[in-house]
């Protein structure tokens, strides 16, 4: 059986959708230019040492199972659960918000009536991560390819053209 991997490319854009996202466009317009400091020391002072540590990781242990099993091999079963545990947890919690926002965001774009009805918003962040979950029995090629599509559309390009709307109004 052929092992699929992640191209370099794919895993970028997976970080992409992780980490930036257009809710914080209004937060960081607030703020300025100094916003780009912020921006710069986070990746420096975290997600760069953090990408340095998961290659040294993972060259090392190159077997299945991430961040538990180097947690489990440095710090017992235990801790390697609790772990992973936390990891999970972000997850249920972060993704529903994250959903959410999108939904809002849509329904303020086309029909702002849904905002009234919370169930409309549950059924349909529902129908999203169960379409999301069934989206990932697919395959790492199909899932890799709708988060870059996801990435490109959906924070990229729309950041590029609200940067570009900016200069433009600075500049008119």
């Amino acid at each position: 059986m052929k092992t699929r991997t992640l191209g370099s490319f794919a895993v970028a854009m997976i970080s992409v959708s992780a980490i930036l996202n257009l809710r914080g466009l209004p937060v960081m317009a607030a703020e300025g230019m100094h916003a780009i400091f912020f921006y710069i020391a986070g990746a420096i002072g975290f997600l760069l040492p953090s990408a340095f540590v998961c290659a040294e990781l993972a060259s090392h242990y190159p077997e299945d199972g991430g961040i538990y099993c180097w947690v489990k091999r440095a710090l017992g079963l235990k801790t390697g659960f609790v772990a992973m545990w936390m990891e999970w947890i972000n997850n249920v919690i972060a993704f529903p918000a994250s959903i959410s926002s999108i939904l809002a965001t849509i329904a303020i774009a086309f029909h702002p009536q849904l905002l009234d009805h919370p169930w409309a918003l549950f059924f349909g962040i529902l129908g999203i991560l169960w379409g999301l979950t069934w989206f990932n029995t697919l395959g790492i090629r199909v899932t890799s390819r709708l988060n870059i599509i996801g990435a490109l559309l959906g924070t990229i390009i729309p950041g590029l053209v609200i940067l570009g709307l900016g200069w433009f109004d600075g500049h008119a």
